[in-house]
């Protein structure tokens, strides 16, 4: 099965990026849910700022 769209919250999934995902992810968006940037850095995460122009942004398309 092949998907038209896959989307993600918060920080992208690494498993889309393997070469099985390729034949069912389709386009793939990263949606902000809103996680303050203080909870990325607390657990280590260099985050950039992905959502400075909008809530939602498209990472790629298989």
């Amino acid at each position: 099965m092949h998907s038209t769209a896959t989307l993600t919250l918060a920080l992208r999934n690494v498993g889309v990026y393997t070469a099985n995902a390729q034949s069912v992810v389709g386009e793939f968006f990263l949606a902000d849910i809103s996680v303050p940037r203080g909870v990325y850095v607390r657990m280590g995460l260099g985050v950039p700022n992905l959502f400075a122009e909008a809530g939602l942004v498209r990472l790629f398309m298989w």
